[in-house]
Parts: structure tokens; sequence; C-alpha cells
């Protein structure tokens, strides 16, 4: 065999060598996705939906993000949402979604209490 071939005893090893390299890209890549879980309301994680926003667009929660209503808010400022790869914002997708019955944002401002 020239320079260049591998011969049949190093087949084995090459192909250990590939699955290794795509398992190791797989699981880079599935990381970068995350799912992350996060609350809002009174004794949540963030305690207004500005907040949470505030932490998406800073990119302090990034990935597959859902962030669960677990109180009424009150916002005293418009939550507004980047679009991910606007500044810091690095998400996939984002749930929202109340814990329980009747909760409710809401706030007295002159501009959007949420946008998107």
């Amino acid at each position: 065999m020239g320079p260049g071939f591998a011969s049949k005893k190093s087949l084995p090893v090459l192909k250990s060598l590939l699955i290794a390299m795509t398992l190791g890209f797989f699981l880079f890549v599935q990381q970068g996705n995350a799912q992350t879980t996060k609350t809002v309301g009174t004794s949540g994680n963030y305690t207004t939906l500005k907040a949470a926003f505030d932490a998406i667009n800073n990119g302090t929660i990034t990935g597959s993000i859902t962030l669960q209503i677990t109180s009424n808010t009150t916002e005293s400022a418009t939550a507004a949402l980047n679009a991910s790869g606007t500044g810091s914002a690095s998400y996939s997708s984002i749930s929202i979604y109340p814990t329980g019955l009747g909760y409710s944002i809401s706030g007295s401002l002159a501009a959007p209490i949420i946008n998107f």
C-alpha cells in the first residue's frame, strides 16, 4: 500500500475514532439547545416578566426556554424581548404559560406591557 492508505488492521481504529467524533459533535450540539425552565412571579426566579426578558436579552438565560408564570405580576415598564441573535440574546424557543388559573400580567403603562 502507498502512503495515505489505511491498512486493514487500522480500519477498526478509524471507525471507532469516527464514531467517537460523531457522538462528541452530537453531544456538543445538544448541549447548545439545553432546556431551561424559570419561574416568574412573587417568589419566582424573576418577579416580573420584564426581569425574565432582560435576563434572556443579556444572555443569562439561553437555549430552549420555558417561563412559568407562578402568580400575578405587575409590570412597571414594557417587557421587551429581543430577537435571538440580537445583542447577547441566544435562544431557540420560548414558551410562557401560567402554572395556575387566573394569573394575570398587568401594568399601567402608556406603552405596550409586552413587546415581542
